[in-house]
């Protein structure tokens, strides 16, 4: 586990995101990119955080095929969630990180699953408005994935590219507005002084939510 500095900080009070936080600072929602340069140039309008965390995408995109730039955006994307979670359990909900950790990153996630947990840990659902985006590019992918010849047209590609960078964004600020954090992003000094549960109630804890442990 990298030493991410991620134990259970204060009480966070988990508030009520209005759809108008969600779209401040994000205006990514245009048409989808019509070339290798406006997908590049879509990309140099996302924020630090999310330039960063994509850092490869740019190289990627010029020298590859898009479809490795898909593999590695979904890559980075389901990373992402594992992280979220574990962050969820140990900053929310006081949980031992030497359990947390490996319990989370054992866990099978299907598409479904990551929403479920979420909604478990933060008490609140993702909006429809953010979910939809990561749906549209996971069926770019999947007729990507599996030979399907829609899926091979450069521009349904460049679509899916677009919708997880819009996915990212806006998924940033809904999370940082609930918790405090940005899941795409720095994530050094998340920790705070709050020692967390013993390994036994973590047990509990991570067992209520759903996560299988050994």
């Amino acid at each position: 586990m990298e030493d991410l500095d991620i134990d259970a900080k204060e009480d966070v009070e988990i508030k009520e995101i209005s759809v108008e936080v969600l779209e401040k600072g994000v205006s990514l929602s245009e048409e989808p990119p019509k070339s290798y340069k406006a997908i590049i140039h879509r990309y140099k309008k996302c924020s630090e955080d999310v330039q960063k965390y994509f850092e490869y995408l740019p190289g990627l995109v010029n020298d590859y095929p898009l479809e490795i730039s898909i593999g590695y955006l979904f890559h980075r994307v389901e990373s992402m969630h594992r992280m979220t979670l574990y962050i969820g359990v140990v900053k929310l909900h006081r949980a031992n990180a030497g359990l947390a950790w490996p319990t989370i990153q054992k866990q099978e996630l299907f598409r479904e699953d990551f929403k479920i947990f979420f909604e478990t840990i933060f008490k609140k659902k993702i909006p429809n408005n953010i979910t939809k985006k990561i749906k549209e590019a996971e069926e770019i992918r999947d007729m990507v994935m599996h030979g399907i010849w829609e899926g091979r047209r450069p521009s349904r590609q460049r679509e899916a590219i677009a919708d997880i960078l819009e996915y990212s964004e806006k998924i940033n600020i809904f999370i940082n507005s609930l918790a405090k954090f940005r899941p795409f992003g720095d994530l050094r000094g998340v920790k705070g002084a709050t020692k967390a549960v013993p390994k036994e109630t973590t047990r509990w804890i991570l067992k209520g939510m759903g996560f299988k442990l050994s």
